[in-house]
């Protein structure tokens, strides 16, 4: 068995572009907020394809940036602010189930940055990130429908910041402790 790969921390870096979205969003600069999430996405995905690592969710990411800067530029603002989280969510949503359709899981491509090569076609390695993606694509869908009912009843707070905030806590915690739970089982294997 060969030493246990690095992980690309390019690949994490997405968060930061969510992270400086947010941030600007807040106060209210969209056209800004998405012009920079795109730059940076721009930066990874480049950087992903020089070391031949694109990462579906980080396409996903740049799709959404690219999107919203273009209805920013080109339609009203108004449009764009009240379903723009609805838009975010379900556009992960579909990522992640489409992923799991055609076979090949999101978390697969994470989970291989940081495994021996050996147990990639593993089948518990296999299911445990089948199911982490399954997890991951539950939480966005739910964050989706949240978004939505918050358009009909309010509570944005509540239903688009604190909820979708303790499920992404809970899809990163699941992440973490989920694989360590099996660990065991991946090292006879």
């Amino acid at each position: 068995m060969t030493g246990k790969p690095k992980p690309n921390v390019v690949s994490y870096l997405g968060f930061a572009s969510w992270l400086v979205y947010g941030l600007l969003g807040a106060r209210e600069y969209w056209r800004t907020a998405a012009c920079a999430g795109l730059v940076i996405m721009l930066a990874i995905v480049a950087s992903e394809v020089r070391t031949r690592s694109v990462k579906i969710i980080d396409c996903t990411s740049l799709g959404f940036f690219l999107l919203a800067t273009l209805e920013l530029v080109t339609a009203d603002e108004r449009y764009f602010i009240r379903y723009q989280t609805i838009f975010g969510w379900g556009l992960f949503a579909v990522a992640a189930w489409v992923t799991m359709i055609i076979g090949v899981p999101f978390r697969l491509q994470y989970a291989r940055e940081g495994a021996p090569h050996e147990l990639w076609d593993k089948p518990l390695f296999r299911r445990v990130h089948f199911r982490l993606s399954v997890a991951w694509a539950i939480i966005f869908t739910l964050d989706t429908i949240l978004a939505a009912i918050a358009l009909g009843v309010g509570h944005r707070l509540v239903l688009v910041v604190i909820i979708p905030g303790a499920s992404m806590l809970l899809g990163f915690a699941l992440t973490v402790l989920y694989p360590t739970y099996y660990r065991r089982e991946f090292a006879t294997q």
